[in-house]
């Protein structure tokens, strides 16, 4: 038997074959099962930790005094507007993110955007 845990992580899996599977029928954007399957579990991790309601990300390849930055709430009366972008090569695509918050922590507002490029 299952976990509930395991079972919300096959959902996950399951969900990613779908979405790559309907990206190989309506756009014939192939992507290897393998960057699916691995990009679903980092999801996957990255949902869980951001359940509990902690301001910090969660990255399991990030270790310790590393140098990763960590976020930190803006000063009293501040908004703090994070942003950042990814390039996906087998899409041909860049994604950008934008994220506010207030000085207690609180979302304020938050935006995703895909951009597609050619060449």
């Amino acid at each position: 038997m299952c976990s509930n845990e395991r079972r919300a992580e096959i959902a996950t899996i399951s969900w990613s074959l779908w979405k790559a599977r309907n990206e190989l029928a309506w756009n014939n954007r192939y992507t290897q099962i393998s960057v699916v399957i691995a990009l679903a579990k980092q999801y996957f991790v990255q949902w869980k930790f951001a359940q509990k309601n902690d301001t910090t990300t969660y990255f399991p390849v990030l270790e310790e005094g590393d140098g990763a930055v960590v976020w930190v709430k803006p000063q009293k009366n501040q908004i703090k507007i994070s942003v950042d972008a990814a390039r996906f090569e087998e899409y041909q695509a860049t994604g950008i993110g934008m994220v506010a918050r207030n000085d207690q922590g609180e979302l304020l507002q938050a935006r995703t955007m895909r951009m597609n490029y050619l060449f």
